[in-house]
């Protein structure tokens, strides 16, 4: 064969080999094939988890540090900023790992265009990660005007309603507390309290009156105890379209009663569960098979079977508590002083330390977090029930009532109400 038809086969060959390899083992290699969620929504302080997708033509076994970089540098609000992990994807196929970061309390909110790193000898595998960060509900508040002043709230049915105390109208929003609309007093009485249930919202009002809505607060009805004339103070959903309440004068100075509606109308029946003289409640909630009821030098007492029965028990306090609230497991009370109560099971309860001494009106919770609001424009926030930290509320108008529903929560005051986010 000809010297020139060597060099050709020769050289084929080579360039051959060259593709494959070099004619010995094939490199490892890494692929960073798909980040899940992608476009994660996350707010701070909390953590975010990843799945990652590896995949390796050759295969790829060995150690791996994992980064998330941004601007091409280490994402300082993001912890750990670097992992190990040591990975093993056999040829043509997939992994997945996980991968939780912790975002800071502090971190800058908006959108991120960051990049996930993967790292393996002197070689990179990276994928594109667009994370946005949102403000912690509760920390950043927008603060409006109403013309009005309510000091009860409750949330259902993509409306909330706010009401009392006193004589006062029902005001109702479905666009998340921009815009009220005035529902007048169906009878020229006290309003006390308002709450919401299975598709109703009840406002108990004085001389045993109760204003009803089944339609998300567009419509009202008027309802009342046949024969009795008292004011219906505090009112909270038990379940099964009941509600209990605490009134003045129903055979006693302070008693308990139940209101049931029917599912298919506006028929509703009532029971007086409790005759014996008790203290007036200024917040009745319910929650884990337990009613609790606060008011006030300190007073709390709590009912398993429905308020037929009470226990008082000790609070630890002689600080007239104004509102009380039921969440992940927890009750939470809170009144004068800035004082905050905490109890598992509403007979056990716990002072908390607060940095405020003012007189604390109303606590809620709602996405992990309770809210409470009191005087002087005061907001304070906690996870747990056991920290609570002031926030910046934008007034110092006293600020009475609080609720969350359609992911914000809404406090309302002497002429204002304030939405987070």
């Amino acid at each position: 064969m000809r010297k020139g038809v060597w060099h050709g086969l020769l050289t084929g060959l080579a360039l051959l080999l060259a593709a494959c390899g070099g004619g010995g083992q094939p490199q490892p290699d890494l692929t960073l094939a798909g980040i899940s969620p992608q476009n994660p929504t996350v707010v701070q302080g909390q953590t975010l988890t990843l799945t990652l997708t590896f995949t390796s033509q050759n295969g790829f076994q060995g150690p791996v540090s994992l980064s998330v970089l941004e601007r091409g540098q280490p994402v300082s609000w993001l912890s750990p900023n670097s992992v190990q992990r040591n990975l093993n994807v056999p040829r043509g196929q997939q992994v997945q790992e996980t991968l939780e970061v912790q975002v800071a309390g502090d971190a800058p909110t908006g959108p991120h265009a960051l990049k996930l790193r993967a790292t393996y000898g002197n070689k990179v595998a990276e994928g594109d990660l667009d994370l946005t960060v949102t403000a912690e509900p509760g920390t950043l508040w927008t603060v409006r005007p109403t013309g009005f002043r309510a000091c009860r709230a409750a949330y259902g049915n993509g409306t909330f309603v706010a009401a009392g105390i006193g004589l006062t109208d029902v005001f109702v929003s479905r666009d998340r507390g921009q815009t009220w609309t005035l529902k007048p007093r169906l009878v020229y009485d006290n309003i006390w309290d308002v709450a919401y249930g299975e598709g109703i919202f009840v406002v108990a009002m004085g001389s045993g009156w109760f204003m009803v809505s089944r339609d998300g607060g567009e419509t009202w009805s008027l309802r009342a105890i046949p024969d009795l004339d008292f004011d219906i103070y505090a009112i909270t959903y038990y379940g099964d379209r009941t509600f209990v309440f605490q009134a003045k004068d129903l055979g006693a100075w302070y008693s308990v009663g139940t209101i049931t509606f029917s599912a298919d109308g506006f028929t509703s029946a009532w029971k007086n569960r409790m005759g014996l003289q008790y203290p007036m409640f200024n917040s009745l909630t319910y929650g884990g098979g337990t009613l609790v009821g606060v008011g006030r030098d300190g007073t709390i007492r709590s009912s398993t079977d429905g308020g037929v029965t009470w226990t008082t028990v000790p609070s630890g306090t002689g600080a007239e508590l104004k509102g009380a609230t039921y969440g992940n497991g927890l009750f939470v009370a809170v009144g004068d002083g800035g004082t905050v109560l905490t109890s598992p099971d509403g007979f056990a309860w716990t002072q908390r330390t607060t940095d405020t001494n003012v007189r604390l009106e109303g606590v809620t919770y709602g996405n992990g977090l309770f809210v409470a609001v009191g005087r002087g424009g005061t907001i304070l926030t906690s996870r747990d029930g056991a920290v609570w930290r002031r926030q910046n509320s934008g007034t110092d108008a006293d600020l009475c009532a609080v609720a969350y529903g359609d992911g914000i929560f809404l406090a309302l005051g002497n002429g204002v109400v304030l939405t987070s986010p």
